[in-house]
């Protein structure tokens, strides 16, 4: 066997150890994240966010199917730039953070503020309660707390499914609410409080359901 010959033999083999090696690495490596995918995600905290993540569409939505109505009836004669400035102010205002203490505290606000807003009978009224509806609806960040970097992209599914649901539920269920007076006066028609205030009854019904989740918030979610 000649020198040239023995180097190829040489070098083939190397070669061959080599790639053994690189596939072991990559075989490690697949494992090794197999094993890191694997982390569950905690069900039970899931559930409760998803109940808060389904109430925050609820108080976003309800005001749509009459805001230009009550905005109209506190003096106001355009209401196009009017409502867009009151949606704007919740996501603006949109910025708490943290986990169970400040969700339970957002969700409570929530709730109270909705049922402010539903009273308000001034234009001014209407812009603050919208503002602080938007600043107490921060439970998406709960979500950094409750996964790590190998479960987060299924958590995170499970937020649009629960939006999609409030956003429908609150558009239907507020358009039969509001004016009830009105629109049922066979059962409403003699109820002062709704004549007075035509939009109450669906801000007291999105505030009940965010109430619920502040209760499953309370009694089911535990510190990350």
């Amino acid at each position: 066997m000649t020198n040239t010959e023995h180097e190829r033999l040489v070098s083939t083999a190397s070669t061959a150890v080599q790639s053994e090696d690189n596939t072991s690495t990559d075989a490690e490596s697949l494992k090794s994240i197999g094993e890191l995918a694997a982390t569950p995600l905690p069900k039970r905290q899931m559930f409760v966010l998803c109940w808060m993540r389904f109430s925050e569409p609820i108080s976003y939505n309800l005001i749509f199917p009459f805001i230009n109505q009550m905005i109209e009836s506190v003096g106001i004669r355009n209401p196009g730039y009017s409502s867009g400035l009151i949606e704007g102010t919740f996501a603006l205002a949109q910025l708490c953070t943290g986990i169970r203490p400040v969700l339970l505290l957002g969700l409570a606000g929530v709730g109270l503020f909705t049922s402010l807003f539903g009273l308000s009978k001034f234009f001014a009224a209407i812009l603050v309660f919208r503002f602080l509806v938007g600043a107490c609806n921060g439970n998406v960040a709960a979500i950094a707390e409750l996964t790590d970097e190998t479960n987060q992209g299924r958590a995170f599914s499970f937020l649009p499914l629960s939006w999609s649901i409030g956003s429908i539920a609150a558009l239907v269920s507020c358009s039969i609410q509001s004016r009830p007076a009105e629109q049922y006066p066979g059962v409403f028609g003699n109820w002062t409080l709704f004549i007075t205030y035509p939009y109450l009854l669906p801000c007291l019904a999105g505030a009940a359901i965010t109430m619920l989740g502040w209760l499953a918030g309370y009694f089911l979610f535990e510190e990350a």
